[in-house]
């Protein structure tokens, strides 16, 4: 049984062994369907059910729009050619962090597909709002979490009884794109790359032995008329600048 963790305000799946014993893992409630007070995996045919947990409620946070999945772009295979059990990781959020943090990179081939480049400390948020922080204090790049000296000083001592050190250590690749599409029967994913510089198809497919989605969740309005086209939510750094705005307006 994959033991199951509530924090802050997400359910967490414990990502040691157990956890990746399952094809698909999912970490965040945008890949998870809400029914009678259960929580249920529903990203496809999976190899075995993930596990629920009875919750009270459903605290949601504001994503991004989803890209649409084209068919017409030419998607590039970026898999890695590695003999190690390929890991793919979609989202960059707290629970890809804490993942990514922890897992046996000597054993798993980690690749993260995420639009955002950075990790975001949401709980400052409200404090970039009313000016207290600063936005670029409360982001931290991916790429440098990755990192060997970022991993949490109990898996370090685990990587050192291996003898893995920061010389050996093998680093989790990131690619900055989004992920359109999933495709449980051939276990691959498609993403394209939506930021700013992107071509008009930049786009690839990755194929994995096992799928972390981690890749956020809405907000949840209790359907009350008009709050999401009238509320301002607080999720992004982006949300914070608008809220500051308006307050200043």
């Amino acid at each position: 049984m994959t033991p199951i963790l509530t924090s802050l305000g997400w359910l967490l799946v414990i990502h040691e062994a157990a956890a990746l014993s399952l094809q698909t893992v999912a970490f965040s409630r945008r890949a998870m369907q809400h029914r009678g007070g259960s929580t249920a995996c529903s990203v496809g045919p999976l190899s075995r059910s993930v596990s629920t947990a009875r919750v009270s409620r459903v605290r949601l946070s504001m994503a991004a729009p989803e890209p649409p999945f084209d068919e017409e772009c030419n998607y590039e295979d970026r898999t890695p050619t590695t003999s190690k059990e390929k890991v793919v990781v979609l989202g960059s959020g707290w629970a890809s962090v804490k993942f990514l943090q922890n897992i046996d990179t000597e054993k798993f081939d980690v690749t993260v597909v995420s639009p955002r480049n950075f990790f975001l400390f949401t709980p400052f948020l409200p404090s970039c709002v009313v000016g207290t922080v600063e936005s670029r204090s409360i982001v931290e790049p991916i790429r440098k979490l990755l990192r060997h000296g970022a991993r949490p000083i109990t898996r370090k001592l685990r990587d050192a009884t291996a003898g893995v050190t920061a010389e050996n250590f093998s680093e989790a690749r990131f690619l900055e794109a989004a992920c359109t599409k999933i495709d449980p029967e051939q276990s691959c994913v498609f993403c394209q790359d939506i930021s700013s510089v992107s071509g008009p198809c930049d786009a690839f497919r990755l194929d994995y032995d096992r799928l972390v989605v981690a890749v956020g969740a809405t907000s949840n309005t209790f359907n009350t008329p008009g709050v999401a086209e009238h509320a301002l939510f607080l999720k992004e750094l982006g949300d914070a600048s608008a809220l500051r705005d308006r307050m200043l307006d």
